[in-house]
């Protein structure tokens, strides 16, 4: 039996986190949730290993684009495929976004079918 894949969800808006985190259950994805960036830095977090993460962009202590950047410093996550969902809709963070390699850049409010098969996308491309 193939292991489910791991999507870690790091975002400080709980109704965001609990929708993606069931509607990802529900396609058969383990789920991670984090809210707080500097505990998921010093913490047990690092022990999962996500084949996907969902970063949002404006959170309170560091922004999503510093998160990515540090992410892609730690062992083991420099190649894991991230998918940006923020509520910044601009042309110029979209930009900065896909310049530093994240996989996507979608806004919020998001259209569900388009995350989920952008997800999928990511999931599978080396399968």
């Amino acid at each position: 039996m193939k292991n489910k894949k791991r999507i870690l969800i790091i975002d400080d808006d709980v109704s965001i986190r609990l929708l993606l985190k069931e509607l990802l259950q529900k396609m058969n994805y383990e789920v991670d949730l984090c809210e707080d960036v500097v505990r998921m830095f010093g913490s047990i977090q690092f022990n999962i290993k996500p084949d996907l993460i969902i970063l949002d962009v404006m959170m309170e202590l560091m922004d999503g684009f510093e998160i990515y950047t540090q992410l892609r410093n730690i062992s083991g996550y420099e190649n894991i495929p991230v998918i940006f969902l923020t509520a910044l809709a601009s042309d110029k963070f979209k930009k900065k976004a896909l310049e530093l390699g994240a996989a996507a850049y979608i806004e919020k409010p998001f259209n569900i079918p388009e995350l989920l098969d952008i997800i999928n996308k990511c999931l599978n491309k080396n399968v």
